[in-house]
């Protein structure tokens, strides 16, 4: 169990401030509590790319508390299972509006990217007109 905990805890630091936090093991929070955890996270992202950075971070330290959870016998696998949906849920509610709101510009983006490539092509390909 030691090496899977240290490998969980290299590849998320945040959670071994999580871990020692006060309430860590307390009672997993309903729907509603994560829910405004969650926004409150995703309030302070700046772009498009910075929510899915938070969500992401937020969405590793949040799934691992269940498991904590397990292990100190604080919850069951019903518990822990019903949490873990909830959480699924509520990451894909939050994340659909930011990609659909992102979509059109990054459409925009690549669009712009590709004109501006086929133009220079065209410069490149452009032939002197042969003057007879």
């Amino acid at each position: 169990m030691a090496p899977a905990l240290a490998e969980q805890l290299a590849q998320a630091p945040n959670l071994l401030d999580d871990l020692l936090s006060p309430d860590f093991f307390a009672p997993l929070p309903n729907p509603s509590e994560l829910a405004r955890d969650l926004d409150r996270a995703l309030s302070l992202a700046h772009g498009y790319e910075d929510t899915l950075i938070r969500l992401r971070r937020w969405v590793a330290g949040a799934n691992s508390r269940p498991e904590f959870h397990i292990l100190e016998n604080v919850t069951d696998g019903i518990g822990a299972g019903r949490f873990l949906a909830g959480l699924a849920e509520l990451t894909l509610v939050r994340l659909l509006p930011a990609v659909e709101g992102n979509s059109p510009r990054a459409m925009e983006d690549q669009r712009r990217i590709r004109d501006s490539r086929t133009g220079r092509l065209a410069k490149l390909m452009s032939f002197p007109p042969i003057s007879t």
